[in-house]
């Protein structure tokens, strides 16, 4: 039963995805969330967002092999400016929408303020907070999905 109810809620998730991607169509929806990835394809200098704070970016460095990586710090926007991953630079005047929140995560894992989605109630998801704490949130009026 167990097993059932794990597949079902994977699968409502991937349908709520789907949906949300067909309403949302016109926008450009698929995202690497990944600064080392994005690093590796790319070149010294390059910025790339930071998946856990749209307020921020990595700069892609290298090393004398020829390997880039993402900095060990992200870099902040100035402020009241977020980083715009398309054009990557920080631009003011606009929402900051995290594009990278992982929509099918099941439970907490490593409680480092992650989002985990209420499967109960599309409207709401859990922070998870070290100390193993998970606090419930609604989602803001602008984003009213995770």
């Amino acid at each position: 039963m167990l097993k059932n109810l794990s597949i079902f809620v994977a699968t409502s998730c991937l349908i709520q995805v789907i949906i949300l991607f067909d309403l949302t169509s016109s926008l450009n929806l698929v995202y690497d969330c990944n600064p080392k990835k994005k690093c590796e394809s790319g070149y010294e200098g390059k910025r790339v967002a930071n998946p856990e704070d749209c307020f921020s970016y990595y700069l892609c460095l290298s090393d004398s092999q020829g390997n880039y990586f993402p900095s060990d710090n992200p870099v902040r926007c100035p402020e009241g400016a977020y980083f715009d991953a398309y054009y990557s630079n920080c631009y003011t005047g606009s929402t900051c929408e995290n594009q990278c929140v992982n929509l099918c995560l099941e439970d907490c894992t490593t409680y480092n303020y992650e989002k985990v989605a209420d499967f109960k109630d599309c409207s709401s998801y859990y922070l998870c907070s070290p100390g193993r704490i998970k606090i419930h949130h609604k989602c803001p009026s602008t984003t009213p999905l995770l």
